[in-house]
């Protein structure tokens, strides 16, 4: 791995969720020249369109960021919810100011809300596979364009667990519960699902446009 690519972040334990009881030292980390890379927007005939890739990643094979949920900044390590972004934030922030894809892509890009990361579940059809060396799952909609989701794995501060094994997806909405949000995730070689975790979990985003 060429280290100038990468952020240089220690592994200090396991997360709370990892697989096969490993750590990966591969970490997911913004691409250098991602400041200036918007996606191409995918039709799979659903509700919105799907980025081609993760923000903070530059092709679809990269894993882009772990970002907090409502963390515009894309900066923060903090494992305080509060700082995600307040102690009681809004119900939905797919779209305002404390959406990071929002904020970094513009032009109608933002976090997908948990409704259209449920009809991604829904409707499309996930399948298992590799892209350029890079595990993950190829998503094919009702149109038959795809998108693939690598399998970035997730974070608690500075530990990174189960990359390779599996993938964490922010959404824009808080759960129930307002110390936790919705993301999409998903084993590999198993199905994807719609669940809640702390808002101070730092997960991918995939975005979406109208």
């Amino acid at each position: 791995m060429n280290s100038a690519a990468f952020c240089a972040v220690v592994i200090l334990a396991v997360t709370a969720w990892p697989m096969n009881g490993e750590t990966f030292a591969m970490l997911a980390t913004e691409n250098a020249n991602s400041a200036a890379a918007v996606a191409e927007p995918v039709d799979l005939g659903l509700s919105v369109r799907w980025a081609d890739f993760n923000l903070g990643a530059v092709r679809p094979e990269e894993y882009g960021g772990l970002y907090g949920w409502g963390d515009p900044t894309g900066r923060k390590r903090s494992t305080e919810n509060s700082d995600y972004p307040s102690e009681v934030p809004q119900r939905e922030i797919s779209g305002t100011e404390y959406d990071i894809a929002h904020v970094k892509w513009g032009s109608g890009w933002r976090l997908p809300t948990r409704a259209e990361q449920q009809e991604l579940v829904d409707k499309a059809v996930w399948r298992k596979t590799e892209l350029h060396g890079v595990a993950g799952y190829s998503v094919t909609g009702p149109s038959g364009n795809s998108i693939f989701l690598p399998a970035v794995g997730g974070r608690v501060g500075d530990r990174v667990s189960y990359q390779v094994d599996g993938a964490d997806y922010w959404s824009g909405t808080l759960s129930e519960d307002p110390d936790k949000a919705y993301y999409l995730y998903y084993y590999i070689g198993e199905d994807p699902t719609v669940g809640t975790l702390p808002r101070h979990y730092g997960f991918a985003v995939r975005a979406v446009i109208e």
